[in-house]
């Protein structure tokens, strides 16, 4: 964490994490001092996510909200990343620009686990791809959709870039 002399540091990550992570209605300036919205930020924030709302940026709330600004951070760089060629939500049956991409990156991932699959490297949703579709929303606790969405590519993604990383090991 932070030390007592660095408490301006600190006060302004906290307004960097809330300007991703707050009420975008609330402006908010890095600027170190704890100044009325940031408070307001801090109240609305703890609101929202069942915190009990003191103003105050306590461990948990902390927490909570850096685990938030990591999320929608990891999304929007995510989407930045794959935005030109990838349209969400994709559904079966249709043909998608990025699903060849998709159905490599499920195939990787459902090997790794121990899954066979005849998935293709095509630009096609089929049926071998719903199937691989409901089967990782299943590993993954995810509500049980026959689409891809932002939600499952991302986790496709965390997963398939470690276990890249773990069979270079």
């Amino acid at each position: 964490m932070y030390r007592i002399y660095d408490k301006t540091e600190a006060i302004r990550s906290v307004q960097r994490y809330l300007t991703v992570a707050g009420n975008p209605d609330i402006f908010i300036m890095p600027s170190g001092v704890y100044d009325e919205n940031t408070k307001l930020s801090v109240l609305d924030f703890q609101a929202k996510n069942n915190l009990t709302s003191t103003g105050i940026v306590d461990y948990e709330t902390f927490t909570a909200i850096y685990k938030s600004y990591l999320k929608l951070t990891e999304a929007e760089i995510l989407n930045k990343r794959f935005d030109s060629f990838i349209q969400f939500p994709i559904y079966p049956g249709k043909i998608s620009d990025g699903m060849s991409h998709i159905n490599r990156m499920m195939r990787n991932i459902l090997n790794y686990y121990g899954i066979t699959n005849r998935l293709n490297e095509s630009n096609f949703y089929s049926e071998e791809s719903t199937l691989a579709v409901k089967t990782l929303r299943q590993i993954y606790l995810l509500e049980d959709r026959r689409n891809i969405d932002e939600e499952l590519y991302l986790r496709m993604t965390k997963d398939h870039e470690s276990i890249g990383k773990f069979k270079t090991i």
